[in-house]
Formats: C-alpha cells, structure tokens, sequence
C-alpha cells in the first residue's frame, strides 16, 4: 500500500523532467507500446472525425466530435476482496487540434465505469474535447454491478481508498506521461472539472495533491453523502408520496406529484424572490443561503384554482423541503434555503429520474430543453 502512496509522485517527477518527453510526436498507435509500472495499455486508436458517443443516461447520441487519439487500459489490475478482479480503468482522449491543456474529467455517483473522456461539467455548449483540450476519465478502480450507486465495492479496502483519492492521482500522473509522449510535450495547464461525487474528488485532490492542478472546479461536492441521501433518496419522496397519484397496484407515482406548470410556477416564484438576492437579475439562485422563499404565497385561495398551488401540495413541499431533523430540531441536511434553490436548480431532479438533457450534447427531441443546473452538473 505503501508503494501505492508513493507511486504518483513518482509519476510526477518523471512526466515533469525532460527525459519523459524530450522525443518527437508519436503516433497513436504508437502508444500501445507504452511502458510503466502496473499499466497495461489495452487500445491506442485514433478516432476520426465526426464519430459520435452514445449517451450514458439516456436516449440520444453526442454532437460530431473532433479527431482525436484515444488511448484505453487499466492500472493495477488485481485480484481482490471474494476474487473479485479491481483495476484502475481509464481512457484518454487526445485531439489532434490540441491546445496544450490538459483536463481530468470528475466521476459521479459511486462511478464503476469509464465515461466518455469529453469534458462536459461546466463546458457550457461546447465540451473540453471541443476546446482542443485533452481529457482523462476513470472507473476510480471498480466496475459497478447494481448501477452508478452500487457501493458494494467497498467491501475490499484498497478499491475503497483507491475510490477515495488514489485512483485519480494515478491516472492524472499517467495521463500526463501519455500526453507528453503523444505531443512530444507536456500539457501546459493542468485541470479538474467534477461535480457530485466529481465534486468531492476535486475536493480531496486539492489537499492531498496541491500541485498537480493549476485549476479544479468542484461543483456539489458530494462530502456527507449520508446525510443528503437521508434527505433525497428517504424524506423527499416521503413527503410526495401523500400527494402523488396512485397506479393501478395502489403505490404512488411520485413523478406525477408535482405537474410541470406547478414546477414553472414554484420556480418563477424562487426566482422572483430570490434571484437578484446577488445583485444581480440574470436568471439564476447565486446566493441560496439568503433565499427565505415560503411556497405558502402560492397556495390557492377559496373559489381559484389555476396559478396556485392546492394546500395538500403547499404542505407537501413544505414537508420535503423543510428536510428531516433530529429530536431536538436541528437540521441533519442542508439547510432548508438551500433545498428551495436546489428544487429550483435541478428542475425535475427530485420528481424524475429521467435526466433532463444538455443543450449541445444530445440529439433527440427528448433531451433539447435543459434546465440550467443540469447544464452544469450531469446527471449521475
């Protein structure tokens, strides 16, 4: 384990001297040669333009991509906890029209796959890939069996640390290496782009490793998961439950409790109240810590019916957006101005497990309008 601590800095040392990348681009291909501790290369293909990816959520697939050399394999392969093989998977997208930067690409959820490597978390309408930058993902060293929340991984320590911090030291150090090799170079800049449990990572790299970004963007920091998945997985869905419609087996239907025009209008209200709390009037929640929004203004009044909320709903949301707390009051999640901004952010997040869509990534007509958080942070 210990040799495992020590191995990105290793890495490190070497990709930043000269003797790492003092050679002429290579070819692709070229890379499935490459040599290291622990790594096996198991593809090094260059990809044409104009392939598309596959969206990992849903219907649809990704926009035309740029040319780029895609470089696939694993780190540390090994038999673990119940003979369970572990490895670091990771692939590594480098375009041929680089611009010299360099991106790790966050995980979500409890991650166990390798996602496209094209940089999507805080791109806007045009991803890293797109940008000429080169991007790395990784399994974290799992495979999800049960889903992108399948935890069962940790039953075996070292996948468990390497989930924690490791795996992403390994893999930037050696994508790094890959990069300099390829470009007959080193990446100039350095980046981290995570959100959720992307987030997190981005979080703990930068105490644990200082250095080795020259940027990271953390969005949602999935730090004390138990407690937000107290509030989303268990006490929201509670709380809609007793307004949702039934099915034919009498169980609710919990992404019908909440219509879209009732969304539309809980969510011009945050907006009213709440959006130019920054000083600024531009359509987003910036400051959700200041944000005092009672969903009780919406509640109908006797005789109306349309632009207000029924009382049932009013109580429900209330309920689920108030969160659970403990004995003696105190919140055990966020707090309940920051839950309002989210119910606003996320849109249909807490009602529909169908993610809403990114505005330039997916073509079909079911994934074109996006809401702004989604656009941000995608979905795990």
């Amino acid at each position: 384990m210990y040799s495992r601590l020590w191995r990105p800095l290793v890495w490190f040392l070497l990709a930043s001297g000269s003797s790492a990348w003092a050679q002429q681009a290579g070819a692709c291909g070229d890379l499935l040669h490459f040599k290291a501790p622990g790594v096996e290369i198991s593809r090094a293909a260059a990809i044409a333009a104009g392939t598309t990816e596959a969206n990992s959520w849903g219907p649809g697939r990704s926009a035309p991509l740029p040319a780029y050399c895609r470089v696939e394999g694993v780190i540390n392969r090994r038999t673990g906890f119940g003979g369970e093989e572990f490895g670091i998977n990771f692939a590594l997208a480098m375009p041929d029209q680089w611009n010299g930067d360099f991106l790790m690409q966050g995980g979500g959820g409890g991650n166990g796959s390798v996602m496209p490597p094209l940089g999507l978390n805080a791109a806007g309408d045009t991803p890293a890939l797109m940008r000429g930058i080169a991007v790395v993902s990784t399994d974290t060293g799992h495979r999800s069996h049960r889903g992108p929340f399948d935890f069962d991984f940790m039953k075996d320590q070292q996948a468990y640390l390497d989930f924690a911090y490791f795996a992403n030291a390994e893999v930037a150090t050696l994508a790094r290496q890959l990069i300099a090799q390829h470009y007959g170079k080193p990446a100039t800049y350095s980046y981290f782009s995570g959100c959720s449990t992307g987030g997190r990572e981005g979080m703990i790299l930068s105490q644990r490793y200082p250095t080795s970004f020259d940027g990271i963007i953390s969005g949602d920091p999935a730090m004390r998961t138990g407690l937000s998945n107290l509030a989303i997985g268990k006490w929201i869905p509670v709380a809609f439950n007793q307004i949702a419609p039934k099915d034919a087996d009498g169980k609710p239907i919990i992404t019908q409790a909440i219509s879209d025009v009732d969304r539309k209008l809980i969510m011009d209200a945050l907006l009213k109240k709440c959006d130019a709390l920054d000083g600024v009037a531009d359509g987003m929640i910036s400051d959700p810590l200041a944000c005092e929004f009672d969903p009780a203004v919406l509640t109908c009044s006797e005789g109306k019916s349309e632009s207000c909320l029924s009382r049932a709903k009013v109580e429900a949301i209330k309920k689920a957006m108030g969160g659970p707390k403990t004995s003696g009051g105190v919140h055990v999640a966020l707090q309940p101005a920051v839950r309002y901004a989210a119910f606003y952010f996320r849109g249909r997040g807490f009602l529909d497990r169908q993610p809403p869509p990114w505005k330039w990534m997916w073509k079909s007509k079911r994934w074109r309008t996006s809401s702004r958080w989604w656009t941000r942070c995608p979905p795990t």
